[in-house]
Formats: structure tokens, sequence, C-alpha cells
């Protein structure tokens, strides 16, 4: 009853007003859960085990304190006469606490000759005694410089998993979101439906074309850092995302320039010329590669959106780990805490007062310093939150957005058949309209062969686009050539070429 319990060495001032040290109750959560919102976080989990490491050290060095205590105790009484010079800590059933505690403190520093120790306590007790209290004290000196040099590590990774522990949902959306970009899944959206007689359409629509210019960009920055794609490849790259902006869009030449110094620009495809809607015809790679334009487009409409609540984030900011750097007089006795000691540049000026310009133009260059692998995934992630807050999570794939429409740019390129559709593309559109009633292509055998003879064994998606103003919207619509496209190929192959 009169046991006071030790204080723990990581408590701040606030932590004292707020927590009670008498009762801990800690929720068991593991991958065993069924609620999946219950399950820990990677960081999360890094927090808990600081903790956990932080009350094992904290627990031994209280025990080795009470051990010393408890034989200088011994001590004075066995050289007054008061007790017989012998101390037994053979543990028995009525072992006292500080008796136990003791034997396991002996058994930290001598481990298996900790039963010659008790000996010696027990039949040459004055020599024996002194020489482990000695030894509790020089491990209570060790036990402390230890506990101070964890401390400054803790405080760092404490620093680090902060921000990033109260983010619960972006973990999960990451590895969603990831899967629902692939080839496959995107496919899968446009399968026919045997229980259906209609087929199944998607509908995009871009209403912004600010924002759709911007990730234009992107795509255009993007296509100049290219290394594994020769000069030849990125005029076949440019040409194609000229003619599908330019055409679908209506965007000037001048917005549409992308060639490089030293590459000429391929001879553009004549297309035919719409006011209001079109109609045409794309293989895979062109889909997915629309769908994943616009799902970027969405993202970074997203930031617009974000951008307006105007959110004061100051709390983020002071709890991002590249913020507060460490004092350098408390790493300077230890090597291994130099590399601590140089916090990434603080960037980010988010407030209330901030313009909305400026908080997207801030995001733009955050994206494109991630593009040329000046920041890494962690910093760009840390660098959201403290600008958005933590609904910033759905910007995290962006990088993988932006490889994956790489990735399709790179098979349209070296693809001989994109370019004979791009040619062919008016003759199409004229020869082998598509019924508004059925879905279905007016002269659907003949389309058939012609399909099969210019693509071999790629899939046909019909776009239907429609404009109105600034908006522009796309529906697309499997079409059944007896043909299914390999996405298995496009889906694995190339997954660890473009994964940076």
């Amino acid at each position: 009853k009169g046991y006071n319990p030790p204080k723990s060495s990581g408590r701040t001032s606030l932590a004292e007003e707020v927590l009670n040290d008498y009762y801990v109750s800690q929720p068991i959560l593991t991958e065993d859960t069924p609620f999946p919102g219950s399950k820990k976080t990677l960081s999360l989990e890094a927090l808990n085990l600081i903790e956990q490491e932080r009350y094992d050290l904290d627990m031994i060095k209280h025990s080795n304190r009470e051990a010393v205590a408890f034989l200088e105790n011994l001590q004075i009484e066995i050289n007054s006469g008061i007790k017989l010079p012998t101390i037994d800590l053979m543990p028995n059933p009525d072992s006292s606490f500080s008796v136990i505690n003791c034997l396991k403190a002996l058994q930290r520093i001598y481990g298996e000759h900790i039963s010659l120790i008790v000996e010696g306590l027990k039949n040459l007790c004055h020599e024996t005694l002194r020489m482990v209290i000695k030894s509790l004290k020089v491990k209570g000196e060790e036990i402390s410089d230890n506990q101070h040099r964890m401390n400054l590590i803790w405080w760092f990774d404490i620093r680090k998993h902060s921000l990033k522990s109260l983010d619960f949902q972006g973990p999960s959306f990451k590895i969603s979101d990831t899967k629902d970009m692939r080839v496959k899944h995107m496919v899968r959206e446009l399968e026919l439906n045997e229980d259906c007689a209609l087929p199944k359409e998607v509908v995009i629509t871009f209403n912004d074309q600010e924002i759709s210019l911007s990730a234009l960009h992107f795509i255009k920055y993007s296509v100049k850092k290219l290394t594994n794609v020769n000069k030849t490849e990125k005029i076949k790259i440019n040409s194609y995302i000229k003619i599908f902006h330019g055409w679908i869009f209506k965007l000037s030449p001048d917005m549409l320039r992308m060639t490089e110094e030293g590459l000429a620009e391929e001879n553009n495809a004549e297309l035919p010329e719409f006011k209001n809607s079109t109609q045409f015809y794309v293989t895979t790679n062109i889909y997915v590669y629309l769908r994943l334009y616009h799902l970027l487009v969405k993202r970074l409409s997203l930031v617009h959106e974000m951008s307006d609540k105007n959110i004061d984030t100051t709390f983020y900011q002071n709890l991002a780990f590249f913020t507060n750097p460490l004092p350098s007089s408390q790493y300077n006795f230890d090597p291994q805490l130099k590399g601590l000691a140089h916090p990434i540049p603080r960037i980010i000026n988010s407030s209330k007062n901030t313009n909305k310009a400026d908080i997207f133009d801030q995001f733009q260059n955050m994206v494109y310093n991630l593009i040329d692998g000046n920041i890494d995934n962690d910093y760009y992630e840390e660098c959201c939150r403290c600008i958005f807050g933590l609904d910033s999570y759905v910007l995290f794939t962006i990088d993988k957005i932006i490889s994956g429409i790489m990735r399709q740019l790179n098979y349209i390129a070296v693809d001989s058949s994109s370019k004979n559709l791009l040619n062919d593309l008016s003759m199409i559109v004229t020869k082998y309209p598509i019924n508004p009633d059925t879905g279905e292509v007016i002269n659907q055998l003949e389309f058939i062969k012609y399909w099969k003879c210019v693509f071999e064994n790629d899939s046909c998606y019909s776009v239907l686009v429609k404009k109105d103003g600034n908006s522009v919207s796309m529906k697309f619509r499997s079409i059944d050539t007896g043909m299914k496209h390999d996405t298995s190929e496009l889906d694995e192959s190339a997954d660890e070429e473009w994964a940076d």
C-alpha cells in the first residue's frame, strides 16, 4: 500500500496535467480485429513501441535504484551489528518485493553467474556486498546515460510519426486507390454485363479548363523528364497529346507547345472538326490514358476545393517533424545522432490569410519537385498535411497517377497500330458511326473485320464527346470485336520499371 509508482521520464508539463499514474487502459488492436478502422497504422505502432521501450527502461532504472537502496540499508544494519553478516536472496514463497527486485537487478548484471553472487552474499557478506553495490551504481550510471541518449532518439521518432499517426485514412486509401487506377480495374468497369441487355458505360467530365491545363503541364513536364524514352518516341508522345487535347478540348497551339530543343514535331493527323459533339474509337492504352488524365484533373480540383476551405493548419505545422530542429548541444556527444540534426527546410506557409493561388502554387512546386526526385514521398505527404490538414490523404497518389499516364504514353509511342488509328480516325468516324440508341456500330461486321486487321489483339472502346462551353464530357463504351486485351502484361511487367 505504501508503494509509490515511478514517474515516466517522458512526461511533459501537459502530460502531467492530463494523464494519470494509477490506471492505464491499453486497447489491444491487432490485424485480427474485425473492424478495419480499428487497426493500427505503422506510425501509431511506432509511437506505442517508443512508449513501451521508455516504460521498460524507466522500470529497469527504478529497479536498479531500489536494489541499491535495499542493499545499502542492509549494509548499514550489518555494520552496526543489528543484523548478522549474511544475506539470503534465494527466492521462496515468503520473499518480499525488495528481495525479489534485488535478485532481478543482480541477474541483469551477472547473468548465469548469479548463483555465485547469491552464495557470496550468504557466506562472504562484507566483501561481496561492497562489490555488488559498486556494480549496481555503475550499472545505474550506464542506464542513465543510455536513457539520455534514447530520449533524443525517441524525441526524433515521436516528431517523425506524431502527425502521420493522426492520419488513419491515408494508408488504406493509397492501397485502394492504387488498385483502382490499374488497367485491369478500368477495363473491367466496361466489360459487358451478361445479365443486362445494354453495355456498361463510364462517363467522365472536365468542368474547369484551367485545372485541366494544370494537369496537362504536369504531363508535359514529366514527358521531358523521361529517361527511358528516345527522341523519336518523345515526338510521338507529343503528337498524341496535341491531337487528343487540342482536338477534344479545343486548346490553342501555344497551350500545347511541348517540343524540346532539338526535336521536330511530327505532322498531326487531320481530324474531323466538331462543334458540340463527336464520337470516335480508341484502344485500351488511349482509354486508360484518358481515364488517368481525368483522375489527375479530379485530384487537382480537390486541391482547389481544400484551398477554398481556408483551414488554419498551424497545429499540423507545429506537429510536423521537419520543424523545431534538434539543439546542437544535445547531440554532439553522440556521432550517430548528428544525422538527426538536419531537418527538412520549412517551405510551407499556410494560414487563414494565405491566398488561394499561393497555396495552389506551393502545391504545384511540391509536385514538380516530387517528379524531379528532389523530395521523397514522406516529405510530400507531410507537406500536404501541413497545407490542407488530414483531408489531404486524397493527394498522396498523384505521383502514381502521373507514373501511370507516362506508362500509357510510352505504350502508345511504341505501338504502331496507334499511329494507324490516328491516321484513320477521320475515316473511321465517318464510315462506322454509332447508333445513339443501342450504342452499337451501325456497320458492325465490317468494322470488326477492319479492327481485327489493324489492331491485332486490342480491345475497342467508343468515345462520345460532348462539349458545352468550357465543360467537356466523355462517355466510354466497350465495343465487342471478339478480342480481349491482355491487361496482365500491362499491369505487372512494367510496374517495377515505372515504380519510381
